[in-house]
């Protein structure tokens, strides 16, 4: 169960600062986005977008960068981020609430909702609703519940699903939260979806198809559908600040198309603004061409893991080489480097480390690590194990170029 919330917390966070990223499409569809916070943006009409998927319409559920791409302006929670591109949107700013003020101790958080907040339907957002929240995130078994595990009584009440969760406290616009324990990156805890608010009442289940009241500059249009597409408007009672503007396009038409040549022919015909699909590599000089190219850093963190009961990797001389074995690394492309090893077979270095050892080892992504092949021939060879042929894979923890230039989450985008 602990490793299971391990990947869907990771998966969150993937999934949260790819989402951030792509959502600057939308904001920035007429012009270059200002690195400085901007309360007025100037309106354009209709921002068409195409992608690929999506999970879920309902931010208790959502976790892929599609939907939160979609979510990030419609839900949001009490604090943010800056809503500009480049390094300064990763700072965390206040959203319907003031920056929290922090006990001495690290575990007290206690803000401050700003005056007159509403919802999409008129209701007022009040701090009650931030508890309630909580608990229908833990009522709907949330994929983002484990953030908040260290809030005093959370794990006692995802246990028993009955009663409060004792470390939430409101009174008037006020929410105090105490934690366990002191946790350095619980303001970006705050930022993520899974803490936008809704309205105490909400139903404990997946609305999808008929989203809760919107708090942030867009509320989802009538009848959504997740798996065709949906359309986001403007929600006429949000009030902008100098870190969240209304946004440029007026409305939002998002199409779900699955297919990315189809996905980047709309786009180049015209009949789309923008798409997060994955150009086809044949089509990469066609869209370039047009004008119609534009790459954005990736914000995200990948991480992967290494079985340290299994050699070489239960070798601390293999895993703590130099400062780091990410740190020398070549990458091979995935295409080319399973090609060649069908070509040429084994290495012909085999004489000293037994037979079928390789002198460099591939993983399934085509990654060379020189520095665990060092490493290797350091080791005496009595440390060196026969069950060397049941090594796992050791992966990059950075992206093939080729796929973070044409293929990645947000690193590319076909823009109209």
């Amino acid at each position: 169960m602990r490793s299971r919330q391990g990947l869907i917390r990771l998966l969150s966070v993937l999934a949260l600062m790819a989402g951030l990223a792509l959502m600057t499409a939308a904001y920035a569809v007429s012009a270059n986005r200002p690195q400085s916070p901007v309360a007025h943006t100037k309106s354009v009409g209709t921002f068409r977008a195409v992608i690929d998927t999506i999970d879920y319409l309902d931010t208790s559920q959502a976790y892929t960068a599609q939907s939160l791409w979609a979510l990030w302006t419609v839900y949001e929670t009490l604090v943010t981020y800056r809503h500009v591109a480049g390094a300064a949107g990763y700072q965390v700013v206040p959203g319907l609430a003031s920056l929290p003020k922090i006990s001495r101790g690290g575990k007290v958080y206690t803000l401050t909702l700003r005056k007159g907040l509403k919802y999409s339907n008129g209701k007022p957002i009040r701090a009650a609703d931030f508890k309630c929240t909580m608990k229908r995130d833990f009522l709907t078994a949330s994929p983002g519940v484990g953030f908040y595990d260290t809030i005093v009584g959370a794990k006692k009440f995802e246990t028993s699903l009955k009663g409060d969760i004792g470390g939430i406290k409101t009174k008037g616009r006020t929410i105090k939260i105490t934690l366990t324990s002191p946790r350095g990156d619980f303001l970006t805890i705050l930022a993520e979806p899974f803490a936008a608010l809704v309205p105490c009442g909400t139903a404990n289940q997946d609305l999808s198809a008929n989203p809760p009241p919107a708090s942030g500059p867009y509320k989802i249009g009538p009848n959504p559908d997740k798996n065709r597409g949906f359309s986001l408007v403007r929600n006429k009672y949000f009030k902008p600040t100098k870190y969240i503007p209304r946004g440029t396009p007026n409305r939002v038409d998002v199409t779900i198309v699955g297919d990315a040549d189809a996905a980047v022919q709309r786009v180049i015909s015209g009949q789309a603004d923008y798409t997060n699909a994955a150009i086809p590599p044949e089509r990469i000089g066609t869209v370039s061409n047009r004008g119609q190219l534009r790459l954005r850093k990736s914000a995200n963190t990948y991480y992967f893991w290494m079985n340290t009961r299994v050699y070489p990797f239960n070798k601390l001389k293999v895993c703590h080489h130099r400062e780091h074995p990410a740190a020398d690394v070549s990458v091979v492309p995935q295409a080319d480097a399973v090609q060649a090893q069908r070509r040429q077979g084994p290495p012909a270095d085999q004489s000293s480390r037994g037979q079928g050892r390789r002198r460099h080892r591939l993983g399934p992504a085509g990654v060379r690590l020189p520095a665990v092949d060092d490493a290797l021939r350091e080791l005496p060879e009595r440390d060196r194990s026969e069950d060397d042929a049941e090594v796992p894979a050791a992966v990059d923890l950075r992206h093939d170029e080729r796929q973070q230039r044409h293929e990645g989450p947000d690193g590319l985008g076909a823009v109209a």
